[in-house]
């Protein structure tokens, strides 16, 4: 009889490679795959490994990095800010501050000490000006057209309009108003030079051509916002 135990027919030399595994230790066994996809190390996608290492030449720059880079190049650098001419810094609205008639020694407020007015000078050279005294009598009829000598006098006195043309000679420190029209019929077709100054939001100018006669008159315009 021999001494050596019958193994059992699964673990018997000869049979199958499945038995050799079953008796290697658990370490030695080769890895088995999974048989399901939900478990995650095997669904999980392999990543390749790539090289650790790369030269200096085959950085790849970002696209954001390569867009600003590619900018900066192009786009040439903004230009220094230049001064706003002084046909730009006439365009807006103006009301009147003061217009006085200066004769000889003689100083005549023909709107009164507190006149009113608006200028108006467009970017496409246009202009339109209206100046009234501070308070005009109201026509008694309620009718213009029915006024009384009293009040006629006073209001063709006290209000004068025109409009036109304007031109400006930025060497000269002129500005030419070309008059179509004017309440003061006079005026029209007039093109009148008048040397002006602007500081901040205040305009001053000379009109050498007064609707009084003889004089210059000194007007200023204060800018509306």
């Amino acid at each position: 009889m021999s001494r050596h135990r019958a193994l059992p027919d699964g673990m018997r030399s000869g049979n199958n490679s499945d038995n050799a595994g079953r008796l290697q230790p658990a370490y030695m066994r080769p890895a088995q795959r999974c048989c399901t996809f939900s478990c995650v190390p095997c669904a999980a996608p392999r990543r390749r490994r790539g090289r650790q290492h790369r030269s200096s030449g085959e950085i790849k720059m970002k696209p954001v990095a390569f867009l600003s880079v590619a900018l900066a190049v192009a786009l040439p650098s903004a230009a220094p800010a230049t001064e706003i001419n002084a046909s730009d810094r006439l365009v807006g609205a103006w009301s009147l501050v003061s217009l006085d008639v200066h004769r000889d020694d003689e100083k005549i407020q023909v709107f009164g000490p507190k006149p009113r007015g608006i200028q108006i000078m467009s970017h496409n050279g246009r202009f339109a000006v209206v100046t009234l005294r501070e308070e005009l009598p109201l026509y008694a009829s309620g009718n213009r057209m029915k006024g009384t000598a009293a009040e006629y006098e006073a209001i063709g006195k006290g209000a004068n309009a025109a409009y036109g043309r304007y031109t400006v000679d930025e060497g000269a420190g002129t500005v030419t108003f070309h008059v179509e029209a004017s309440t003061f019929p006079n005026w029209d077709g007039d093109e009148q030079i008048r040397a002006f100054t602007i500081d901040g939001d205040t305009w001053s100018y000379v009109n050498p051509v007064p609707t009084i006669g003889p004089g210059n008159v000194h007007v200023v315009w204060k800018r509306l916002h």
